[in-house]
Formats: C-alpha cells, sequence, structure tokens
C-alpha cells in the first residue's frame, strides 16, 4: 500500500453509530489521500475480517460490547502484528494513552479532539512506523538466527568489557554456556600475554578514533582459556559502535578459532627452517628459477662452487652462468617438461642434466643438475627447483677408469698367453687374440656359448674345467693343470690351465662373479 493515489483500506472496530459516522465523515474530509472504510460493531467480528487481510491500519475502540480496555488491543496484536493499531478513546488519560503504546498501539486518539488532518496524520504515521517495526523486528530476527547459527562466535560487550550478548557457538568453543560467559570478564578467558596485548592494542586504536568517522575493524590473533583448563588459539575482530551523543557504547566481536591453522602455520615455519638449515649447509646448490629462468632462491654453497657470491648470482642470468651447450641443453629440457605439463602428462619426475658451469674465475665445471618443478595450489607451474652437484671427481675418476679399461683391454689383447672369461654357468664373455689364432676360431662362434657346445674342448676337458671352476667359486686354491683342445682345423694340442676368479667391474655392484682361464700350450 503506497500513501499516494491508492487508497489506504482501514478497519474501524466502534459500537457506536455516532462515533463511527463522525470518523467516516473525517476521512471524507481528509485532503491528500483516498481511504476505503469497513466497520464493524465487535472485536470478535473485526478479528473474523482480520483474518482474510488486505487492511492497512486498524482503528480501535477500547470499549466494545464484548471487550473493555487493553484486552481487545492485545488479542488484536497478538492475531495480526504486523497491522498497525490506532486507539480511540472517549477518556484522555496519559497512563492509559502510554499503556496502549507500550502494548503495541501505534497512536493513541481522544474522540472529540480529532480533526480531519489530525486522524489522517496519525493513520499515515502508524503505517509508517509498524513498517519500520516490522523491518527492525525481521532484521533483529535474521541477525538473531544467523549469529545463533554460525560457528564463529559472536558477542558484544559493553565499554567495561562485560559481555551483553553471546551466540550459543560459545559452547563449543570455550564450553561456557551463554550464562556463564555473562558472568565472565574478558580477561578471565585469555591467556595474560593475549589479554596484556588486547588492551594494549584496543587502547591504541581508541585513542585514535573520533565520532563519525569509519575505521577499518580492528583484527587481533589470541589465546584462550576453554572452561576445563585448556587452550586454543583464535582471530577475533572488532568493531566499535557510538551513541548518539558520540561515545562509544558496545564493541561488536567476531571469534573464530585458528588453532588448527596456528598449527599448520607452526609446521611450516619449521619446514621452512628446516629447508634453509639444509640447504645452507649442504656441498650442493639449491636454488629456485621463475618461469622466466630468473633466480628466485640460491643456497649459499653456490659461491665454493661458482666463485660468485649469492648476491653476485641473483644478478646472473642463466647465459652468463653456463656453457652455450650446456644452456642448450637445460632449454631442450625445460621445454619438454612444459609440453608434457600442456598435454597434462605427469611432470612430476625429476629431470637429471649433466651441465657445465662457467666458474667466476672461467674455468669449467662440470654438474649434474636435477630440475623438478614448482607448482601454486591450484596445480598451475611457478617455477623450477633445481639441485645442483658438482661432479668434477666424478669426471676424474670416470676417465681415470676408462683410461684403466684401455690399458687392461691392450694388455689382455696383446697377452702371449691365451686368455678367457666365462661366466658362472661357463658361457664365454671375452677371449683375446692368442686364443682366436690358437684355436682357429672366430669371436662369433666362441662369445656367448657354454663350454659344453665349443668343439674346441673334449668332454674330459669340459669336466676338468667345471671341476675346478667350482673348486676356485668355493675359496679352494686351484694349481695348473693340462687339458687336450682340437683347432678349427682339427689339430690337438695340449694346454696348460690356469683358473682364477675375476670381479667385472660393470657387475661389482651386483655382486656377479666370473672366473678366467689362461693357458701357455704345454
Amino acid at each position: 500500500m503506497e500513501v499516494g493515489d491508492e487508497k489506504i483500506r482501514i478497519l474501524l472496530i466502534e459500537d457506536n453509530p455516532g462515533d463511527a459516522r463522525l470518523i467516516r465523515e473525517l476521512l471524507t474530509a481528509a485532503e491528500g489521500a483516498s481511504f476505503d472504510l469497513e466497520h464493524v460493531d465487535r472485536l470478535s467480528t473485526g478479528l473474523t475480517r482480520l483474518a482474510r487481510g488486505d487492511i492497512d491500519v486498524i482503528l480501535l475502540d477500547l470499549s466494545l460490547p464484548d471487550s473493555h480496555g487493553l484486552d481487545g488491543l492485545n488479542k488484536i496484536c497478538e492475531q495480526t502484528p504486523k497491522v498497525p493499531v490506532v486507539v480511540l478513546s472517549g477518556l484522555s488519560d496519559q497512563a492509559v494513552a502510554l499503556n496502549a503504546v507500550q502494548e503495541g498501539a501505534q497512536d493513541y486518539l481522544v474522540k472529540g479532539n480529532v480533526d480531519s488532518d489530525l486522524l489522517l496524520r496519525s493513520l499515515r504515521y502508524a503505517i509508517e512506523r509498524q513498517h519500520l517495526r516490522v523491518a527492525l523486528s525481521e532484521s533483529e530476527a535474521r541477525y538473531r538466527l544467523l549469529a545463533d547459527n554460525a560457528a564463529d562466535v559472536i558477542w558484544t560487550a559493553n565499554m567495561k568489557w562485560r559481555i551483553t550478548y553471546v551466540s550459543p557457538s560459545i559452547k563449543r568453543l570455550l564450553g561456557y554456556t551463554v550464562e556463564e560467559m555473562k558472568r565472565l570478564a574478558i580477561k578471565d578467558i585469555l591467556t595474560p600475554d593475549s589479554f596484556d596485548q588486547a588492551v594494549k592494542l584496543i587502547r591504541n586504536q581508541m585513542d585514535i578514533m573520533t565520532p563519525g568517522s569509519q575505521y577499518p575493524s580492528l583484527s587481533l590473533t589470541l589465546e584462550y582459556v576453554r572452561k576445563d583448563g585448556s587452550k586454543l588459539w583464535a582471530e577475533v575482530t572488532l568493531s566499535f559502535l557510538w551513541d548518539k551523543e558520540g561515545k562509544l557504547s558496545e564493541v561488536l566481536g567476531v571469534t573464530r578459532e585458528i588453532t588448527e591453522r596456528k598449527k599448520a602455520e607452526n609446521a611450516l615455519r619449521q619446514s621452512e627452517q628446516r629447508y634453509r638449515l639444509l640447504a645452507e649447509n649442504v656441498k650442493d646448490i639449491i636454488w629456485t628459477r621463475d618461469m622466466n629462468l630468473r633466480t628466485t632462491y640460491v643456497s649459499p654453497s653456490v659461491t665454493q662452487m661458482s666463485g660468485y657470491s649469492v648476491e653476485e648470482v641473483m644478478s646472473l642470468s642463466i647465459e652468463e652462468s653456463m656453457t652455450p651447450a650446456s644452456l642448450e641443453v637445460i632449454q631442450n629440457a625445460l621445454s619438454k617438461i612444459m609440453a608434457e605439463v600442456k598435454e597434462h602428462r605427469d611432470s612430476s619426475e625429476a629431470v637429471v642434466l649433466e651441465v657445465e658451469l662457467i666458474h667466476k674465475d672461467g674455468s669449467i665445471v662440470p654438474v649434474e643438475m636435477k630440475v623438478n618443478l614448482l607448482y601454486d595450489s591450484t596445480g598451475r607451474p611457478t617455477g623450477f627447483l633445481g639441485v645442483t652437484r658438482d661432479i668434477t671427481e666424478r669426471k676424474k675418476a670416470e676417465e681415470a677408469l676408462r683410461e684403466s679399461e684401455e690399458e687392461l683391454r691392450a694388455i689382455f689383447d696383446s697377452s702371449g698367453n691365451g686368455i678367457a672369461l666365462l661366466d658362472l654357468e661357463g658361457r664365454v664373455i671375452r677371449v683375446n687374440k692368442r686364443v682366436l689364432e690358437v684355436g682357429g676360431y672366430d669371436i662369433e662362434e666362441l662369445s656367448g656359448k657354454p663350454l659344453d657346445l665349443l668343439k674346441m674342448f673334449t668332454p674330459e676337458s669340459i669336466e676338468r674345467m667345471s671341476s675346478v671352476s667350482d673348486m676356485v667359486l668355493s675359496g679352494k686354491e686351484v694349481t695348473a693343470f693340462e687339458c687336450e683342445v682340437c683347432t678349427k682345423s682339427g689339430t690337438k694340442m695340449s694346454l696348460e690351465i690356469n683358473v682364477g676368479p675375476f670381479l667385472l667391474g660393470s657387475d661389482v655392484n651386483s655382486g656377479h662373479q666370473t672366473f678366467h682361464a689362461a693357458s701357455n700350450p704345454a
């Protein structure tokens, strides 16, 4: 209903026909609004009509045949709390008028003292005030519903820091009932350190606040003491409320438990401390780079390996720190990783590269680099994590081993005695040139074949070789023995055989053994 062009729907509950006629005449004479007036002479009839709805305001006589005094007002307010009531009375009594307003009436008019303007103004104000009252009531109900059912604790306190309201969730948080909390002071539920911190921060905030100015909420992280004596951490957001005189009147607070978050933060901090301790004390270089390959972190061990300080390395580009060939290897590897990411393939496995760093003095440092992708919480790649290890000594050892193997191979192949390497199953692994020369066989005819399939050994010789091999592998000493062999051309000859265990370089880690046989023509 709008008070403009639309009619105001009025229900008049009045048993005096003369008074009812007077009210109708006053409404007809009123300017600025039109009315649709319905009239009943009993409270019961009025309640029946109100049950159908579509009434904007009620004019109620307090003296009715079936109701007297405020009883009728109470029944109407109970049945239709959203419809405003203006009381009509023949009695000019301030006490009665005050009681009527306190019981829910929007106004109290005395018959005989009412004119058209007063009646119109009273009806309009009654409708408007009732709309505001209903809106406020509904707003308070929604707030109460929110506050009473929120997981966070919502509370208010006066300026003496006494709780004036607290939501039921306080029971879950601290173990106190709402009634118990209202008997406690703020200092009763905080640890001493948190209470001192809260007092200091709140006083600082209050010292700078002035009425009418907008200030952001004050956020505190405080440690609470539960009813059972245990402790928890909570985040508290405070807002300060002002009264009409411009004085601080109340504090609105929202308390949220963050114990698990504090544990997670502490665990993260400890993890970061352990990571930094590890990163800053290992010989390997631990580093991170962003997606543009700019260095975002490098461990202090970079100085020992590259000659540069941490600050110098942070300012170096990747092109300045590596040889061109190594840079190409890294860029190809990282491009492959990013291609796998775009194709939604798993790229969590580290890429291992052997590259070369450029030392500050211009020398080259061979390194092994392991690189992993870094991701943010959404799974988006944000950079690279790498571990760089100096492999100079390993490269030297590999080169020395290679040279040693080449030297052994030269001795093996140039020996005047025939030498054969056999595995534990008696298969030929390798023979030198002298064996091929004496037997007349090609290497393909001997390699990988067991002794019992080789035509050059007689059955007796094979049996003797097997017996001696078992003795050797069991740790017994064996002296040289003679056996008879046939060359490819059919010529028979006697050989003196020496048998001993032999560790192959490629089999050392797996513990495999083989044995060698060296022979001389008898």
